[in-house]
């Protein structure tokens, strides 16, 4: 089994996280960086503050504005050439530190559903969410969509004012992203829950051992 060190702010991560990873991997888990680390972890949890992305609160945003300044606390003090993974909030919170922005209310997220990967596989994943990651006003160099949703499954798109976003013509509902300046993996779905589809566990283990 691959030995890997993972970095990651102990008060955040579960049992879950801990169970999928060590089942992967041979892991030795630490809170702070030093060269030896593999990649750093940031998890789910509440909504990324919107004052990150320059936006106001919408009526469905709850966060917890303590947890997101250790977390970009947490960023900053990591190479950006390190590895970093983000699942659900953490995806979030690294797509807005890499210049993006998010959705602060979809619909339809909140259940298993279909993804495509960039290599046209359909795969089930676990969905939980109610925010979803949004870098198209990035430069498209900055950033590459390695799954989407099925389906545009979402029946509004909310911003800060909770008023519905212009999406783009060719708008997809992103599901995995990876941002390249930032060196970072983020997954809206869940990989770590027991309940997880067996592909889609193993379909993100294939993503990070492409970049480790």
């Amino acid at each position: 089994m691959r030995k890997i060190k993972i970095c990651a702010l102990f008060a955040y991560v579960n049992q879950g996280y801990i169970d999928y990873f060590e089942t992967n991997y041979d892991v030795e888990w630490v809170q702070e960086y030093d060269e030896d680390v593999t990649f750093a972890l940031f998890t789910g949890g509440p909504d990324v503050n919107p004052v990150l992305y320059n936006e106001n609160k919408g009526n469905f945003t709850w966060t917890d504005e303590e947890r997101d300044e250790i977390e970009v606390k947490f960023f900053n003090s990591l190479p950006t050439e390190l590895f970093k993974i983000g699942i659900c909030k953490g995806g979030q919170l690294l797509t807005v530190l890499a210049g993006g922005k998010l959705i602060q209310h979809v619909t339809g997220h909140m259940d298993y559903h279909n993804i495509i990967t960039h290599e046209n596989e359909v795969i089930p994943v676990t969905s939980d969410h109610h925010q979803m990651m949004y870098p198209f006003d990035m430069d498209i160099n900055q950033y590459k969509i390695l799954a989407r949703s099925e389906i545009n499954r979402s029946d509004k798109y909310l911003n800060g004012n909770n008023k519905i976003m212009k999406i783009p013509m060719n708008f997809v509902e992103p599901e995995i992203v990876y941002y390249n300046e930032i060196n970072a993996l983020t997954c809206q779905g869940h990989p770590e829950y027991s309940t997880a589809n067996e592909l889609f566990k193993q379909l993100f283990v294939k993503l990070i051992n492409e970049k480790i």
